[in-house]
């Protein structure tokens, strides 16, 4: 039996606008058998093939009475969460809900803006910000293919509109009383034309990993979506300037050596003065060649007097934890690191702090549960494991991985085996519901990866005291593969400004406030005033662009309701938020 690959998909409607809780399929070409699921908070669907299968994605839109093939691929194309595969759907969403009025059932209305340059030329993904007349908090959106972008507000509300002009700065240039929604775009013509609008950035190739992609000569070519014209480039030092208008929808694809195309990512500039543009690509990097075919380019970590590359000794081990449970899980982890490829001593330092904590010096490989029967929790499949890992699918995903299987009465397997409370937990790493772990670990991101295990910050200061030790113990201050700068913050872990939380994850970021904020009442942190701010702060700017900032989730009438995050729902999040930014 094969093993089988994952692919993810993200889906868009026509005006750009990615799809949560969309009915989705993925099934075999030519077989009946299809896997039902819908889009998560991101808008991704995230299914299983075996490789080199001829894989048909489809989908169910709102008001649709059957799915309908959308997209053919073969299951070996490369996918990630960063660099999805991408379904875009052929009408916007509120075509598929049939919504003639742009009126919503909760006392809403829609007012429709269409944004045009001086000429009247139609200025496609060009950022506007709109805000109650009044008011200086302001959110910001972008316009669809046909400069039309929606700005919801009260009835009878005054609005106003402000456009990026040639200075780089939003200007106001409407306001308008939304009354009872329009039908037809209200026109908003710039002060300068589209000429103006040239942005200037730095194009910079980066790995799975988050490091350099320096490979002499990289062969990358340029679309211009809406024309068609192709540019071919090549890069050396991973990194050229980038020039293109704001809004112009661009598609790089990056080759391999081996001549082997990438998954392609689009890129869209949103100011004339740009951010360097980070591509993340789907591979491991280093210079040299790779096999047909072959998806990484070979990363050979050199052996040192850190743990890179090498086991991790008995001496090293009973540095970090005199726990004699503990040492008789090194052989095993050993192992599971080398089948895993999980090379990297920084990366074995994240895992074994956080498998520590989860389980009391793996102590504890089985979640207590107060009395409660199991088939109430989770699925009916609990924490076991060094990762505590839970619900049915990650059972059988594991189980899939390794061919064995875990379900029904062998899920107990997970904690009572050894290597499986080991597999595991390497494998959960790898393959967690928010994607693989070690990009956030070799960038030494303890935030992001305590987040994205636990949901929270619950036992933040014995990770990090662990985290620590492993440091010391494993040498890693005299590592030769990591870059200088982790290198010289090893005391410390990455701050929360330059996490993957802050420009990623709007629940964490409040909960980043919480477990800083000492009137919170939230366990297992240091608390921290400043760090309280900065989550509470970055929350609540993240909330302005996302609807749902916490995900979403059916009531019992099917209608679609925000979910909670540590007990609160986000309309409470955004008051609790700001009003502690107002106290502290």
């Amino acid at each position: 039996m094969s093993s089988l690959v994952t692919l993810t998909a993200k889906f868009y409607d026509r005006s750009g606008r990615y799809l949560i809780n969309l009915n989705v399929q993925s099934r075999y070409k030519d077989s009946s058998r299809a896997n039902s699921q819908k889009t998560d908070s991101n808008g991704s669907f995230i299914f299983q093939a075996s490789p080199n299968r001829v894989v048909e994605i489809l989908v169910k839109p709102p008001n649709a009475e059957n799915y309908t093939v959308l997209k053919t691929i073969n299951s070996l194309i490369e996918s990630s969460s960063k660099s999805p595969i991408i379904v875009r759907l052929p009408k916007t969403l509120e075509e598929y809900q049939q919504k003639i009025l742009p009126q919503s059932g909760n006392g809403t209305v829609a007012t429709l803006f269409k944004i045009v340059d001086s000429n009247g030329k139609i200025m496609t993904n060009f950022p506007i910000k709109s805000r109650p007349k009044g008011r200086t908090l302001s959110y910001e959106r972008y316009t669809n293919q046909e400069g039309i972008v929606e700005v919801i507000s009260s009835p009878n509300r005054d609005i106003e509109i402000l456009v990026l002009n040639s200075n780089d700065q939003f200007i106001l240039r409407d306001s308008v009383n939304s009354k009872n929604g329009s039908i037809q775009p209200i026109i908003i013509k710039l002060n300068d034309s589209y000429e103006k609008f040239r942005s200037t950035t730095t194009l910079h190739l980066l790995d799975r990993d988050g490091s350099d992609f320096v490979v002499q000569n990289t062969k990358v070519e340029m679309l211009l979506v809406r024309s068609g014209q192709k540019q071919i480039l090549s890069i050396s030092n991973g990194k050229m300037p980038l020039v293109a208008m704001v809004g112009q929808q661009l598609r790089f694809t990056v080759f391999k050596p081996d001549g082997k195309a990438l998954q392609p990512v689009d890129y869209f500039a949103k100011r004339i003065k740009e951010n360097p543009v980070e591509l993340h690509l789907d591979v491991d990097v280093t210079n040299g060649d790779t096999a047909q075919g072959d998806p990484n380019i070979g990363k050979d970590l050199k052996e040192g007097e850190c743990t890179c590359n090498r086991d991790i000794t008995t001496d090293e081990f009973k540095k970090i934890t005199n726990s004699s449970t503990a040492l008789g899980f090194l052989k095993d982890l050993n192992e599971q690191f080398r089948k895993l490829n999980m090379n990297n001593c920084l990366e074995k330092a994240h895992f074994i702090a956080h498998t520590l904590h989860e389980t009391a010096s793996y102590r504890l490989l089985e979640e207590g549960l107060g009395g409660k029967p199991e088939s109430s929790v989770y699925d009916g499949y609990k924490g076991r494991g060094l990762m505590q890992i839970t619900y049915k699918s990650n059972y059988e995903g594991y189980g899939k991985a390794v061919n064995e299987d875990f379900t029904g009465s062998n899920k107990h397997r997970i904690a009572k085996e050894k290597k499986h409370a080991v597999g595991s937990a390497v494998w959960y790493w790898h393959h967690s519901k928010a994607g693989n772990l070690t990009p956030h670990a070799i960038k030494n991101d303890l935030i992001a990866t305590c987040a994205l295990i636990n949901g929270g910050y619950n036992g933040f200061d014995d990770r990090l005291s662990y985290y620590k030790k492993a440091v010391d113990a494993f040498k890693i201050s005299k590592c030769t593969n990591l870059d200088q700068k982790i290198i010289n913050r090893l005391d410390d872990y990455t701050s929360f400004e330059k996490s993957y939380i802050y420009s990623n994850k709007a629940g964490e970021s409040f909960g980043w406030g919480l477990w800083n904020d000492p009137q919170a009442n939230k366990k297992g942190k240091t608390k921290n005033v400043e760090e309280a701010k900065k989550g509470y702060a970055r929350f609540l700017e993240m909330s302005k662009e996302q609807t749902y900032p916490f995900g979403t989730l059916k009531d019992n009438k099917g209608n679609t309701i925000s979910r909670k995050r540590y007990g609160y729902s986000a309309d409470a999040a955004k008051s609790f938020a700001g009003k502690r930014l107002k106290e502290l």
